[in-house]
């Protein structure tokens, strides 16, 4: 049986790993107002693009393909104040076996 993943690169992924893929790979939701062929900000590169033909290929690069924009990333870190130690779930908090 043929089975069928809608987009995300770990999707494109999984399809590549299967024996039997399925025929299609559904890039995106494919809204009238999204440009699902723009590579967004925090992006270099976009992670599934389709070629001429209609076909999306897996990357060959490291990982899921991503090609990271550190530099965006590092103009919208958001600061926050730290969470302090008793609010924080009992397997972060310093100390703590994890159990």
């Amino acid at each position: 049986m043929n089975g069928e993943a809608h987009g995300g690169v770990g999707n494109l992924h999984m399809l590549g790993a299967m024996v039997s893929p399925g025929l299609y790979y559904e890039r995106g939701l494919l809204h009238p107002f999204v440009d699902d062929d723009a590579t967004p900000a925090w992006l270099n590169a976009p992670v599934d693009p389709m070629d001429d033909e209609g076909f999306v290929h897996i990357s060959p690069a490291p990982g899921l393909g991503y090609d990271i924009n550190w530099d965006h990333i590092k103009k919208n870190l958001v600061d926050r104040p730290p969470v302090p130690a008793d609010a924080r779930p009992p397997s972060l908090r310093m100390g703590s076996s994890g159990m």
